[in-house]
């Protein structure tokens, strides 16, 4: 372990250092975390003033030492010296329960230069607490620093390249060891190089042709568009170059100006290495007719998207010709019935659909087919067709949410039949399965059954965490700590101690369902949605499904209700409309950022936001004051409320726009609505698209019912007009 090797270089985590720092012994006793809060709406000054006046004045000793701890973290951001002070008095004090955390951030905030002798003295290994793992190496790389040491600096920065960080981290920090390495350590320059360009083959100075693919695509990755598609042309054009590799080139310089945006130059270089599979398909058809199927098949659908409909179809019916009784040709005909379907043909789909499920193929790809051939079914008024169709794909054992989906289609269509009894039926089963899904719900406006919470004895709020909670949970953690991390604001190490705990928790045989629900409580109270979301899924089925039946607000939360109420009031826009819209694109992370370069809360463009900052006053002058709530929230609601009076109040139009340009769902509205919002909403091209208007509408109805005083409602019908 790298803590035994380098640990002259752990100082202070534990305890403060021993030549500056004396334990107090007339601190008072500290408990539980003040009810005390910033208002984040105030400017720095005056959250200044504020803890300072908490600080000094306060009888309250927790008030206090939560007073220091703030006031140092502000200190500490402006790089003011007082961090320091305050930070070294709350490491001794070890009545408070982040003394450690206190003595982490002592090192990184004072400027006293600790000698190997003292650091020696305060030395404890961070086995026991490994959710402090993190910032005890940061610490370390902060003291190592200032002891000057480079050669334990390498070691430290290789450490952290080796931690789970995304990609570009583990390159960022053997960057940093082996430009140390090249002047203080040449011994470990070479090791440090070659991982370097094992992470990131594009710093290979001078590759060898042997390596132009990795480097192509790790340039790729890098969005270095112009080197990757050098080195992918390089191995192309090549004549030395064996077909396996010509085909990862020619693969790789399609998929590049795929991601690129560059649309022809996608289907011309699908084309080149199209034609190049059938090269080596006719020398030797057995060997090549998978690879001949998937790249005719890609620029089959390449050129159905851009709207080359004609050279899609042409590109299919040459596969059909050259694999007929060498590959299965399942896909090539069910492309063909979603293209019919495109141009409302049901028939023609109908006899796709039935030559692609006759071919050899997997349960997965028949349960495609056989949705797609019920669902054209259905279209034709075919609806005996259709039962049997729908029966044969229950057979098959889908997934629950496709379960739920072909269930439901299954009990309308039997609806369409007047067989509403069996429809009744199968519509109760969807709510039973389904009860907190999509298509649960809309199987309760099909009969006409309110929507209410079931009664529980207790507070719902999934923020609350309670004295039995407290109680439940001693055995796995110390909720005393857990409290203080949480009011002072420490998320990365409160999410870290939750995670360790969870661990800890799923080794034993068995976890009562009130434990998980008390553990959520605390993922819930820290704010981080997202991951409470994801630990919920990794529960038994049986338990999370009776602890969300109880407690549905646990995964439709209400954070920031302040900012949100008022930008509703402001722009119109109902609480439970935003709050479905914030769930679906953040999960509540004030911080969320996407690849597409969309921040915060509501996940907007800087671009689209400062278009509302100026409209409505709102001061926005970057692009990162969009991590603040209070920004991102009017913000969002300014643009929800735009794009709400752009379709005239048709909650799944605009619902769309948030997520789909308005060319795409015009096009849709005039190819695919046939005068059913429902079946709209399922023939919707873009599956992201599709299913985000899905998540939306059953997170309103589901925000509607938990705001309501007797949490019962009707359904919303009128989120159905179109």
């Amino acid at each position: 372990m790298y803590f035994k090797k380098l640990s002259w270089i752990i100082p202070c985590i534990i305890c403060g250092c021993a030549t500056t720092l004396k334990e107090d012994k007339n601190i008072l006793l500290i408990s539980n975390p003040p009810n005390l809060e910033i208002d984040a709406s105030k400017d720095e000054l005056s959250i200044i003033y504020f803890l300072e006046a908490q600080r000094k004045t306060s009888v309250d000793p927790s008030a206090q030492v939560w007073s220091e701890y703030k006031l140092a973290k502000v200190y500490q951001e402006k790089k003011d010296p007082r961090a320091c002070q305050l930070f070294s008095q709350l490491a001794i004090n070890k009545d408070f329960p982040l003394y450690r955390e206190a003595g982490i951030n002592q090192l990184q905030s004072c400027d006293t230069k600790f000698s190997e002798k003292d650091v020696l003295a305060e030395i404890k290994d961070l086995s026991d607490r490994p959710w402090l793992k993190l910032i005890g190496l940061e610490a370390s790389i902060q003291i190592a620093k200032k002891l000057n040491k480079k050669n334990e600096l390498i070691q430290l920065y290789l450490e952290k390249s080796k931690l789970p960080l995304d990609q570009n981290e583990k390159v960022k920090y053997t960057q940093k060891a082996l430009k140390l390495a090249i002047k203080y350590s040449p011994q470990e320059k070479n090791m440090l190089k070659s991982r370097l360009e094992k992470l990131s083959p594009k710093f290979i100075k001078k590759p060898k042709f042997n390596d132009y693919l990795k480097v192509a695509y790790d340039n790729r990755r890098s969005r270095k568009f112009k080197k990757a598609l050098w080195f992918y042309k390089a191995v192309a054009k090549n004549s030395k170059t064996n077909h396996y590799n010509r085909i990862k080139a020619l693969t790789g310089i399609s998929r590049t100006y795929k991601i690129m945006g560059e649309k022809e130059k996608h289907i011309k270089s699908a084309n080149d290495l199209a034609i190049y599979t059938k090269s080596k398909f006719l020398k030797d058809k057995k060997k090549y007719a998978e690879l001949l199927h998937d790249n005719y098949l890609s620029l089959a659908r390449a050129n159905w998207t851009q709207g080359h409909v004609q050279l899609a179809n042409k590109t299919l019916n040459i596969m059909i010709k050259l694999l007929k009784n060498y590959f299965p040709l399942s896909q090539v005909y069910l492309t063909k019935a979603r293209m019919s379907e495109e141009t409302s043909n049901f028939k023609a789909a109908i006899d796709w659909l039935n030559k692609s499920y006759s071919e050899d193929t997997s349960t997965e790809q028949k349960e495609i087919i056989l949705w797609h051939l019920a669902w054209n079914l259905k279209k034709l008024d075919r609806f005996q067709e259709s039962v049997v169709t729908f029966h044969k794909l229950l057979k098959l054992e889908p997934p629950s949410d496709n379960k739920a989906k072909y269930t439901f289609w299954l009990a309308k269509t039997l609806k369409q039949m007047k067989k509403f009894e069996d429809a009744d039926e199968l519509f109760e089963d969807t709510i039973i399965d389904d009860p907190y899904g999509y298509y649960g719900l809309l199987a309760h406006n099909e009969t006409h059954n309110l929507l209410k919470l079931p009664y529980i004895d207790r507070s719902m709020a999934s923020d609350t965490v309670t004295t039995n909670d407290k109680k439940t949970l001693s055995k796995y953690l110390d909720t005393k700590y857990l409290d203080w991390l949480i009011s002072l604001d420490e998320y990365e190490i409160t999410e870290s101690y939750l995670d360790f705990s969870m661990s800890l928790m799923k080794k034993k045989d068995f976890i009562e369902t009130t434990e998980w629900l008390a553990l959520f409580h605390y993922y819930a109270k820290s704010g981080n949605f997202l991951k409470l979301f994801e630990q919920i899924g990794k529960i038994p089925a049986e338990q999370r499904k009776i602890l969300l039946s109880e407690n549905p607000e646990l995964i439709f939360p209400k954070p920031f209700y302040n900012e949100v109420f008022s930008a509703a009031q402001k722009f119109g826009i109902s609480v439970e409309y935003i709050y479905s819209i914030m769930r679906q694109e953040s999960a509540f992370n004030p911080k969320a950022r996407s690849h597409m370069d969309a921040f915060g809360l509501m996940q907007l463009l800087p671009e689209v936001a400062n278009k509302y900052a100026k409209t409505n006053k709102i001061e926005l002058t970057k692009a990162e004051d969009l991590f603040q709530p209070q920004v991102s929230i009017p913000l969002g609601a300014a643009h929800l409320r735009e794009l709400w009076d752009k379709y005239n109040g048709r909650f799944i139009l605009a619902t769309a726009s948030y997520n789909a340009n308005d060319k795409a769902i015009q096009n849709w509205i005039k190819t695919r609505y046939r005068g059913d919002s429902l079946e709209f909403i399922e023939d919707i091209p873009y599956k992201e698209t599709q299913s985000y208007i899905k998540l939306v509408m059953r997170n309103l109805i589901f925000y509607n019912i938990v705001n309501s005083s007797n949490k019962i409602v009707s359904f919303p019908s009128w989120a159905l007009e179109i």
